[in-house]
């Protein structure tokens, strides 16, 4: 992403955030959690909401996540 791409792109988080928008929150207690939070994500990339980068970002931290379910679940 351009360096003119990224400003743009916090400048809209800056005034989101002074028009009062409701802040996005995942849930991941559990697997079935996990996926919906992850289409939700693609939802996002796809409606601009979000940029791919981010969304690596939560894609990358969900896959840990899982991994930690796993492990839970399996001891």
């Amino acid at each position: 992403m351009s360096d003119l791409a990224e400003r743009y792109r916090l400048s809209q988080l800056m005034q989101q955030r002074e028009a009062g928008v409701k802040k996005k929150k995942l849930r991941w207690n559990t697997a079935t959690q996990v996926r919906r939070s992850l289409a939700r994500v693609n939802n996002m990339v796809l409606n601009g909401e979000i940029t791919a980068k981010e969304a690596n970002a939560i894609f990358y931290s969900a896959n840990l996540v899982l991994k930690a379910l796993e492990l839970e679940n399996n001891s």
